[in-house]
């Protein structure tokens, strides 16, 4: 299974694909990061009770993950690079059942993506961290750092498991990338944009429908030092279901599927 995953890694990183998206990464970290530097950040986490306080390095975790529809979105690249390109190729015929079982050739794929999507949410708190501590300084020691970060931290690299594992499910289930892109983006989205457009029409009443959506509860992991404890039990219980069902639901297709 780590040799298939050493192998897929190879292959990625000898394509242009995974290097255009981190080239994509950076052009969208820049811009909010220069926009951060000297913002007032007085209401977020165990800062709240402060008036004024401009952005050191110490915030920026919090600032950049605040964009979960950015950090979803880059899931969708690394399915394609690692699952989706074996269903257009004989590879995935040629590995199934020869080299590999099925389970094991599913658990590499998950395994690879996972990493690459936390490895790519830990550059996109990462550099604009390291670039804000050079301009403006840091802000406190690193047990402060973990203390006002981490369970955010932790709580969204859940979510971008979950997610990731999502994509797959999705992957396996149609066999194609464009059914696959679209349905990911459907099922992370469109609820919220749906919900808004609901409320605006028959009341905020509707509103409260957010709180089962994957992005707003991926954003409450920001603020699970101040909201209450049912909320905190839904949010995590949102971003756990989701990557059960998917992992379950993953393995049960693809040990069924008709491979060509």
């Amino acid at each position: 299974m780590f040799n298939l995953m050493k192998a897929d890694l190879q292959r990625i990183l000898r394509g242009k694909g995974i290097w255009i998206t981190g080239i994509i990464l950076l052009i969208l970290i820049l811009p909010l990061t220069m926009g951060h530097l000297g913002e007032n950040v007085g209401t977020i986490g165990m800062y709240q009770m402060q008036d004024e306080l401009a952005a050191v390095g110490i915030h920026m975790p919090h600032l950049m993950m605040g964009a979960v529809d950015n950090l979803s979105l880059f899931i969708i690249p690394l399915i394609s690079f690692v699952l989706m390109t074996d269903f257009g190729t004989q590879v995935i015929k040629n590995t199934v059942g020869v080299h590999f079982t099925r389970s094991k050739y599913l658990f590499s794929k998950i395994l690879t993506v996972s990493t690459l999507a936390i490895v790519f949410h830990l550059l996109y708190i990462g550099i604009p961290t390291i670039i804000v501590t050079i301009v403006a300084g840091f802000g406190g020691t690193i047990g402060d750092f973990f203390s006002f970060n981490g369970l955010a931290i932790l709580g969204q690299l859940l979510f971008m498991v979950a997610l990731s594992l999502m994509g797959i499910f999705l992957g396996v289930l149609f066999k194609n990338t464009t059914i696959m892109v679209s349905l990911y983006m459907v099922i992370t989205l469109a609820p919220i944009m749906i919900i808004f457009i609901l409320a605006d029409v028959f009341g905020e009443g509707l509103l409260r429908l957010m709180d089962f959506t994957i992005l707003e509860n991926m954003s409450l992991m920001l603020q699970l030092d101040t909201i209450g404890q049912t909320d905190i039990i839904r949010a995590i219980g949102v971003g756990a279901g989701l990557l059960i069902i998917s992992l379950f639901g993953s393995l049960m297709v693809f040990k069924k599927a008709e491979i060509k």
